[in-house]
């Protein structure tokens, strides 16, 4: 049986609906369910980007400048558009998009996924001051996505 794609870690762009244009990472890959009919995956994605950081900054520019909004979402894999990268360093874990009418639980999920992409961002920064510029998967995924 050939391999999907579309699996856990994977770094998609979502095309349609409200974050259309931006990255995500594939938290979950559901199977068609008996109302739609159709393949969904559960995605963890970044809203508003980080900011670009130099040297010079100083560390409550650099803290500031490096925030993140995230999304968690469940969309069709007919709107996610599969990269050739994958983010397998954050871990995502006991993320579904089942808690969609509970607002503390869902709250505390966005919370998880902003401090892991903030703590993966920030870790690739202080290689990437020294180096130069991103060498990995996780540079590609923080860029906003420029076209």
């Amino acid at each position: 049986m050939p391999r999907s794609i579309l699996r856990k870690n994977k770094v998609v762009i979502v095309l349609q609906g409200r974050f259309a244009g931006r990255k995500a990472v594939i938290v979950k890959v559901l199977d068609a369910d008996h109302k739609t009919g159709f393949k969904r995956a559960v995605v963890a994605g970044i809203n508003r980007y980080p900011r670009k950081i130099t040297k010079a900054m100083g560390a409550e520019t650099k803290n500031k400048r490096s925030r993140i909004k995230a999304f968690l979402r469940t969309i069709n894999v007919n709107h996610l558009m599969p990269t050739r990268y994958e983010l397998t360093d954050v871990e995502l874990r006991g993320l579904t998009d089942d808690t969609k009418n509970d607002k503390e639980g869902r709250r505390e999920k966005l919370l998880h996924i902003k401090s892991e992409f903030e703590k993966r961002f920030q870790a690739q920064g202080k290689k990437s001051l020294k180096q130069g510029r991103h060498t990995n998967d996780a540079g590609y995924f923080f860029r906003k996505l420029r076209f």
